[in-house]
């Protein structure tokens, strides 16, 4: 059976900084699977391998899995789409669901989670800090 793309959009709870909140990522990759079932099945191991090579981030079990309708994956091509209703307008909507990042946590009396950016850095989960390794 011939392959398609997928992506997949998972869902991780970052290690606390406080006890006032929680930190949540969502994270969509690319995936070539056979169908539906195989994606989600790869996101899941995916995001446990994730897990591993991250500092104590914990995969929520939340999967949501797109089929890349582009025979071919390039520029412009739309990786993920889905859709919510709501109550809320737009300013309220956004404000809940996508806050904004401080630029520095200690600025904000909190405590940097760090994460390895690259070979060469390493950044805050929480905040816009940036810092060499």
């Amino acid at each position: 059976m011939k392959k398609s793309w997928f992506s997949a959009k998972c869902v991780f709870r970052l290690p606390a900084t406080d006890a006032r909140r929680q930190i949540y990522e969502e994270r969509i990759i690319l995936i070539e699977a056979k169908d539906w079932d195989s994606a989600i099945k790869k996101a899941e191991k995916e995001a446990s391998q994730y897990c591993d090579d991250s500092f104590g981030s914990e995969f929520t079990g939340f999967v949501d899995v797109f089929h890349l309708f582009d025979k071919k994956v390039g520029n412009k091509t739309e990786i993920f789409s889905s859709t919510q209703t709501s109550d809320l307008n737009s300013a309220e909507y956004l404000n809940r669901f996508y806050p904004d990042m401080p630029n520095d946590c200690e600025a904000e009396g909190l405590t940097h989670r760090w994460h390895k950016k690259d070979d060469k850095q390493k950044s805050c989960y929480h905040c816009r800090v940036v810092i060499k390794i």
